[in-house]
């Protein structure tokens, strides 16, 4: 009975500890971490996406909640923002040739992410 005490008290402290995080966070940053959430949870075979595809899923945030895209740009820096906040993580992919791509994934359970009143 103690363990599912403890058990409880951790998860809740964790859900407490990122909605600190998410609640200073500008309604862009909430956007893209909502947009990487939904890659996350609707896609359970994949852990890593690609700037574009969070992108991509961000403008549907977006039209969803009326609010005007930012640039491809400000997506990626929102993006490494979030990174910085431990919120999700990054790595560099080599494309074909001589490209580079980022990829990110999401560091926390993408349900309680989107739980969360963002």
């Amino acid at each position: 009975m103690k363990e599912t005490h403890l058990s409880d008290a951790r998860a809740s402290a964790e859900v407490d500890r990122l909605l600190e995080l998410i609640s200073g966070l500008p309604p862009h940053s909430k956007h893209v971490l909502v947009a990487l959430a939904n890659l996350t949870k609707n896609q359970p075979d994949k852990e890593w996406f690609r700037t574009m595809r969070i992108r991509e899923t961000y403008l549907d945030v977006c039209e969803q909640s009326g609010a005007d895209p930012l640039s491809a740009e400000r997506t990626r820096q929102l993006l490494n923002e979030l990174c910085f906040l431990e919120i999700a993580g990054s790595r560099r992919g080599t494309g074909e040739g001589k490209g580079h791509y980022s990829q990110y994934t999401l560091l926390w359970d993408a349900d309680i992410v989107l739980t969360l009143d963002t």
